[in-house]
């Protein structure tokens, strides 16, 4: 069955998730610190060697000299930094990588020239040197070096942001897709659970004038059934354990109903019940066949539920009713999607001649546990 979702619903949370997560509030999370700290590292050591400029200190000239371009290196890189959060700030989006690149590289060249200029003339001032004096010639092939090195130095803060936009983007895309698919999730339960209801009121009606006893049994284990199911209906994930019980107290009511024209078997390794499926798919996968198939003294349901290693299997052999509409295959769906929601494959439906099968991959304890957190880092990535 196609799930149509509804378009104002997905723009509604499309405009709510974007509001407190724009690209221009998150983008000083880029990880790109460590190439700033290099930078300035390796620029640095550059100016300790380059020209034999720098010697072993003998006075405080010298260590001055020395501190000189050891500032100017990190208040360049680090003023560059500072440029190009504000800059990214300010042209946030994918489409304006050439405006970004181009201010980018206009002002961290400013910034780099104005200071290394102001460097080399102190450094100057306190060791005369050749190599420092600032000229025409001198000036102008720095200038070439700087342009060359900024163009990289751009580049390089460029690349680690569009890496950066790229998991932003498909983050959200994530986030989209998972809250149009809890949108279908609501949409299927709302039409699964009332046919329970309304299967357990006809029968609940009957009782009352044929038999006020069983009417009586019957709406006890109602409410413990509707108990159970309005404490786990909003979870995603229950253990085999809680939905055994559960089915136990159903398969009661369902005999309630049908007599002796319906049977049960369970088997299952005592080892698993820790492990978890998604909540209520019992109920969904009985009601399914009870729903599609004849139920009578002569033509008896039987329905078995077992455990193949770390797999869990609910059959029921086929005597379908006469349908004039195909099914929509709500309750299957529904299974399908909660598994889907916490990143689980592996349901199989195996409609047979004699017997329908369903097949569902039971998750294991530790497995669970980490798609909660996973869940859990996902939300609140969202609202930082």
């Amino acid at each position: 069955m196609e799930i149509h979702s509804n378009n104002n619903y997905l723009q509604q949370i499309s405009e709510a998730y974007f509001k407190d997560s724009t690209l221009s509030k998150n983008t000083n999370r880029t990880n790109d610190n460590w190439f700033t700290i290099l930078g300035a590292s390796l620029s640095t050591f550059q100016h300790y060697t380059y020209e034999k400029r720098i010697y072993v200190p003998h006075s405080i000239n010298d260590v001055l000299f020395i501190a000189n371009f050891f500032i100017g290196n990190l208040l360049v890189w680090f003023l560059i930094a500072y440029a190009v959060r504000k800059i990214r700030n300010r042209y946030p989006d994918a489409n304006q990588l050439y405006k970004r690149f181009l201010v980018t590289s206009g002002i961290c060249l400013s910034i780099l020239f104005s200071i290394n200029i102001t460097n080399v003339w102190i450094a100057n001032s306190m060791i005369p040197s050749e190599y420092l004096i600032i000229n025409l010639k001198n000036v102008s092939q720095y200038f070439a070096k700087v342009v060359l090195g900024i163009w990289m130095i751009a580049g390089m803060y460029e690349a680690m942001y569009q890496q950066f936009l790229l998991k932003e983007t498909q983050k959200q895309k994530n986030e989209l897709l998972r809250m149009q698919m809890q949108q279908q999730l609501d949409n299927l339960k709302g039409k699964v659970n009332p046919h329970f209801l309304f299967n357990s009121l006809n029968t609940l009606s009957s009782l009352i004038y044929s038999d006020p006893v069983k009417a009586e049994q019957f709406v006890e284990e109602l409410s413990s059934v509707y108990r159970y199911m309005l404490k786990n209906n909003e979870d995603d994930l229950a253990t085999l354990k809680e939905e055994l019980e559960f089915a136990n107290s159903y398969f009661i009511l369902i005999k309630i109903r049908f007599g002796d024209g319906l049977t049960t078997s369970l088997e299952v390794d005592e080892t698993l019940k820790k492990h978890k499926l998604p909540a209520m798919s019992l109920q969904i996968l009985v009601d399914n066949a009870i729903k599609h198939n004849v139920i009578s003294r002569e033509e008896p349901l039987h329905i078995s539920i077992c455990t193949e290693k770390e797999t869990l299997v609910v059959s029921n052999n086929l005597q379908k009713k006469p349908q004039t509409l195909a099914s929509e295959k709500m309750g299957l769906n529904y299974i399908i999607s909660k598994y889907a929601m916490v990143n689980k494959n592996g349901v199989e439906i195996d409609d047979a001649l004699d017997y329908f099968t369903v097949r569902l991959p039971l998750i294991r304890p530790l497995d669970a546990l980490e798609m909660k957190h996973s869940e859990a880092k996902i939300e609140i990535s969202s609202y930082d």
